[in-house]
């Protein structure tokens, strides 16, 4: 199964913090990194000073500054996750589905599930 979203991005948007949505949603990072056989994580465009907030997509809400700040916390919250890895922005969606694709290929052993 591919997500959008995991878990523990939701901790990255908690109005009091990690700490606290974890108390508050009754489970750890830990037990949360278990559900992910792999993590891709991509970075926004907003480092590319392309985003265009709800323009594209009318589930985003923030505004780009707001957008790099989530994506930095979210950098952090996935980084202890054993098969975590990271995609950098692209000027084009073409281009970072490419990206994707190439991680899915080469950057899993054969024991994840990815």
């Amino acid at each position: 199964m591919l997500l959008d979203r995991g878990t523990i991005d939701g901790a990255a948007y908690w109005p009091d913090g990690p700490d606290d949505f974890w108390r508050d949603v009754g489970t750890t990072l830990a037990v949360e990194y278990a559900r992910y056989d792999a993590v891709i994580l991509l970075e926004t465009c907003a480092t590319l000073g392309i985003y265009d907030g709800a323009a594209s997509n009318f589930c985003r809400f923030e505004d780009p500054a707001a957008a790099i700040r989530s994506s930095d916390v979210l950098k952090q919250l996935w980084r202890g996750h054993p098969r975590q890895r990271y995609v950098e922005a692209f000027v084009t969606f073409e281009q970072k589905l490419d990206a994707v694709r190439q991680v899915l290929l080469h950057n899993f052993d054969a024991s994840t599930k990815a």
